[in-house]
């Protein structure tokens, strides 16, 4: 069985596209209809392989990164987007009680003035979470590209723990739920700006790193470039030093251009070392995990506040509550006459 990653994308990519192949250890056997002939300037028939002593022994194209072929076929894949939507195998191991669960919630949600307690028994449902993929290019004295992720609450939009999303990337995914429960539909818009706004920081973060890193080479250019100049400035200088007054207005005129020239080359060089980024979402997978839904009751004294909370199997933690008034996350307070969120009892105070 090929084990080269690239090239078995390319076969995998061929295949789907109608060719025909053969795969052997080391190499494949490729037939190719005429649309991949002309898209990827091959010949019909042809052997491929990653290794360069098979190649040369078989007679094969050495399909390696870099290879137009291969780029073509990356480029293809991208430009069609990855888009889908998948869940997570109902786990097999018991479900944690409804005891359980409360005691979870009141130690790690929480609500100021107020008390969780059970409302109804926890029911089982699937709960939607969004992964992204992106292409960052940045531009730094020269263009690379680089692969970033983000994984958030398709209902909350707020960014996955670390664990979760390592938890989500992990799972085999199935096409269609294997239980009869409730899906929870996603959130898109709020979820692709959640995803938005990460990528964002974590590229940002990236940016400046990667400026720091370039200061060294940008003094070093710098110091080249004021030294060739102040070198020039100095020569004009003593030039008109013994010139004619005529020719000391023409050297005085071309030591302004050359300063003029300098500033304009510091510059040059300073965007040249200011990193711009572009981000490329290639990628928009809507994940179900396994959650369970647990309605409950936030009390104040005799007044009692609705709220359900989502307890996701595979983490073994809540998702992020969101204010029932305003759909935002943050710290819940159960007030005397409405369960809100701190950000709510501002606004109500400024009013």
């Amino acid at each position: 069985m090929i084990a080269d990653g690239p090239l078995r994308f390319w076969l995998d990519y061929v295949e789907r596209e109608g060719a025909l192949c053969e795969r052997k250890s080391e190499f494949a056997e490729v037939l190719l209809p005429s649309n991949l002939q002309r898209s990827l300037q091959l010949p019909e028939a042809l052997r491929v392989t990653s290794d360069p002593e098979v190649a040369a022994a078989e007679s094969a194209l050495l399909l390696m990164p870099g290879h137009a072929a291969l780029d073509a076929a990356a480029s293809e894949v991208l430009s069609r987007g990855d888009v889908g939507r998948g869940y997570v195998p109902w786990p097999a191991s018991a479900a944690p009680t409804a005891t359980t669960l409360i005691t979870q919630a009141r130690e790690n949600i929480g609500v100021e003035h107020g008390r969780i307690d059970l409302d109804r028994d926890p029911a089982p449902i699937y709960y939607p979470f969004l992964r992204v993929g992106a292409l960052v290019t940045y531009t730094l004295d020269d263009r690379f590209v680089e692969r970033e992720e983000a994984c958030v609450d398709a209902r909350a939009g707020t960014l996955a723990t670390e664990d979760l999303r390592r938890r989500i990337l992990g799972s085999s995914l199935i096409g269609v739920a294997d239980t009869h429960h409730t899906t929870l539909g996603p959130e898109l818009g709020r979820a692709i700006a959640g995803a938005h706004a990460a990528l964002c920081e974590r590229t940002a973060l990236r940016s400046r790193t990667l400026e720091r890193q370039a200061q060294s080479a940008l003094r070093e250019e710098c110091v080249r470039v004021d030294a060739y100049y102040a070198a020039a400035l100095a020569s004009l200088a003593a030039r008109s030093e013994s010139a004619e007054a005529r020719r000391q207005t023409l050297l005085d005129a071309q030591a302004e251009a050359t300063r003029l020239e300098h500033r304009r080359r510091v510059q040059e060089i300073e965007l040249k070392f200011r990193v711009t980024r572009e981000i490329a979402p290639f990628r928009l997978h809507v994940v179900f995990l396994p959650a369970l839904a647990l309605n409950v009751v936030v009390r104040r004294g005799e007044r009692r506040y609705p709220l359900r909370l989502d307890w996701l199997l595979p983490a073994a933690r809540f998702a992020t509550p969101c204010c029932p008034r305003c759909n935002t996350c943050a710290p819940l307070i159960a007030g005397r006459s409405s369960l809100h969120c701190r950000g709510c009892s501002t606004d109500a105070m400024s009013a």
